[in-house]
């Protein structure tokens, strides 16, 4: 874990947290969120990248003890995009929530005089990773990294970046039409009985 400035030259790590300070949670991603334009990403030499609202929501992370939550948050996709100082072209998929847009209900969390402005995560990174432009299907992200925003009363911003042991993809069990047929089946054949039975 480092702290750095909005120019990204590291500075010493600061008060904000230590660096044994621990990180986990989980969110929701959603593949077929509505595009909302593109935006310029600095960490990526300002390319342009496409914008999908609500991509991820549910987003709840516990850092050092403190809970960290926010309802939604943007999904932002760089198809051949060059990170800063690195001289490849990758496809991206970057969750992002900012304090600064009240919809996301951005928790608040205070350390000292920092207070959380927003997050921002890596989801996929790599080579040939998508078509274009458009949100990947959801594979599990194939890099870890986590940036926390902060500022102080006096307007300093910091940003403090992670590096997460895994990132895993949870699937939900969506039952099969036989078996909706079967449950319903059942629950219609107990109301018959009960009525027979009056």
């Amino acid at each position: 874990m480092g702290e750095y400035t909005d120019n990204n030259t590291w500075v010493s790590a600061g008060t904000i947290f230590s660096g044994s300070t621990a990180l986990s949670g989980s969110f929701t991603y959603e593949n077929e969120a509505t595009e909302v334009g593109s935006v310029p990403v600095p960490g990526y030499n300002n390319a342009s990248f496409t914008a999908y609202q609500d991509a991820f929501s549910d987003i709840d992370m516990v850092v050092g003890g403190s809970s960290v939550t926010a309802d939604s948050g943007y999904g932002l996709v760089g198809n051949n995009v060059s990170p800063t100082g690195v001289p490849a072209l990758l496809d991206v998929l970057l969750g992002y929530s900012s304090g600064s847009n009240p919809a996301t209900n951005l928790s608040s969390l205070t350390i000292g005089d920092w207070s959380l402005t927003g997050f921002s995560f890596v989801f996929v990174n790599g080579y040939n990773s998508f078509v274009e432009d458009d949100l990947p299907l959801g594979a599990p992200g194939s890099s870890n990294l986590m940036e926390f925003m902060f500022s102080n009363s006096d307007g300093i911003g910091r940003k403090i970046r992670y590096q997460l042991d895994s990132i895993e993809a949870a699937s939900v069990p969506v039952p099969e039409p036989a078996s909706v047929f079967l449950t319903a089946l059942g629950i219609a054949g107990i109301w018959v009985r009960k009525r027979s039975a009056k």
